[in-house]
């Protein structure tokens, strides 16, 4: 197992592009690929791959859903974990 991560701490750096399109390479290339979207304040992984998420990673963080409520399939059947395209307040 490899554990791509990829971070910075300023936002338009490209990295919803990079994580995205190497998601979709990899598992052309026929890797099991997941992509956890992380960014609870500016997600937007499920936009680009289009996937219209029920439930996310904020969901499973507060109880209100299981870990497979939160596992989405993508493009190319990359596993998409949406972090949530708004975060929630309660």
């Amino acid at each position: 197992m490899k554990i791509v991560a990829v971070v910075s701490g300023k936002g338009g750096v490209g990295k919803t592009f990079v994580t995205c399109n190497a998601g979709v390479i990899l598992a052309l290339a026929g890797f099991k690929t997941i992509v956890i979207d992380a960014d609870v304040d500016l997600a937007n992984i499920e936009l680009v791959y289009g996937v219209e998420a029920k439930a996310t990673l904020q969901d499973l963080v507060d109880g209100s859903a299981k870990p497979s409520d939160v596992i989405h399939e993508g493009p190319a059947g990359v596993i998409v974990i949406p972090a949530g395209i708004r975060l929630k307040r309660r």
